[in-house]
């Protein structure tokens, strides 16, 4: 970097990159006074920005506070005189806010069975609450180990084993269903973010707008022509303590197994562990959460 003069800097890069421009904002870049350069960012001398709130108090593990920035640079606002964030536990938090101490209350995770319970307890004693679907930048799917040899390394194997699944299925077993919030995603870049791919469109790109029997049918000829018209046998990694992970994975082993004889092992593991083999390769496929802002540079899949 050449600093220009005292309002420009001058970057130059080994390679294109676009999404520069997302890191050179906050929460990842932040501008700071240079005369607090040497203060110690775990104080409060260190917050200095240009809010529309203040920070007031903070007791820890209970509560946050925050007051009017009368110095806002947008005139006539905020329209609070403040807030107050609590530090609860989800049940406790439910509570609080199904009786009516809380204003807004979250995130509840559709995906974790207590979160069900929770969302189902909120329409129940507090049913004006509006419990809306936020879209996640993540994408919950399979990865398969290209590293290790097998017949998932075939095009044809991968798209057989997709073509025969009902996502709706899916949500229903694994996820308590559309009427939980659970939305059937599409592609990398989940449905309802800017840049992704509709339904429809990821729909017919993968063949999944054709009639169920007339995948099915597809389907087995691919794995006719990879060669396995028997089947095979394949390990699922998983993080054991998330049950919707766990679901999925039983749930494609015996539509798997129905159609292709494939024979599917999940293999629940504590996340300690889980970690280990995933950095050791140490699986066939797994399914779990890739994260990421938006999915749209190289650099972010390499991981």
């Amino acid at each position: 970097m050449d600093i220009v003069d005292d309002y420009t800097v001058k970057m130059q890069l080994k390679h294109p990159y676009p999404y520069i421009l997302v890191f050179l904002l906050p929460p990842f870049c932040g501008i700071l006074p240079e005369h607090l350069k040497d203060v110690d960012h775990k104080t409060t001398d260190f917050m200095v920005g240009t809010g529309p709130f203040k920070f007031k108090q903070n007791v820890p593990g209970k509560v946050a506070m925050y007051e009017r920035n009368p110095d806002y640079f947008r005139e006539g606002l905020p329209y609070l005189d403040g807030y107050q964030v609590y530090y609860l536990k989800h049940e406790t938090m439910v509570d609080a806010f199904i009786g009516g101490n809380l204003d807004t209350a979250g995130n509840l995770r559709v995906l974790l069975d207590a979160d069900v319970a929770h969302v189902l307890k909120i329409r129940k004693y507090a049913p004006e609450a509006v419990i809306r679907h936020k879209v996640s930048g993540a994408t919950r799917g399979i990865t398969f180990n290209f590293a290790r040899k097998g017949p998932w390394n075939d095009l044809r194997v991968r798209k057989a084993l997709g073509l025969v699944v009902n996502y709706h299925d899916v949500l229903s077993v694994c996820c308590g269903g559309p009427e939980l919030g659970a939305v059937e995603g599409a592609g990398w870049i989940p449905s309802g973010l800017p840049g992704a791919f509709s339904r429809e469109e990821i729909a017919k790109a993968f063949g999944r707008d054709k009639p169920m029997d007339q995948r099915i049918a597809e389907a087995k000829s691919l794995m006719k022509e990879a060669g396995y018209p028997n089947g095979f046998k394949v390990n699922s990694l998983v993080r054991g303590r998330e049950a919707f992970r766990v679901d999925t994975s039983v749930y494609l082993g015996d539509l798997w197994k129905r159609y292709f004889n494939v024979e599917l092992t999940v293999q629940p593991e504590q996340t300690s562990v889980f970690m280990g083999r995933l950095d050791k390769g140490d699986f066939d496929l797994l399914i779990d959460t890739v994260s990421g802002s938006t999915m749209v540079t190289p650099l972010e899949f390499l991981a």
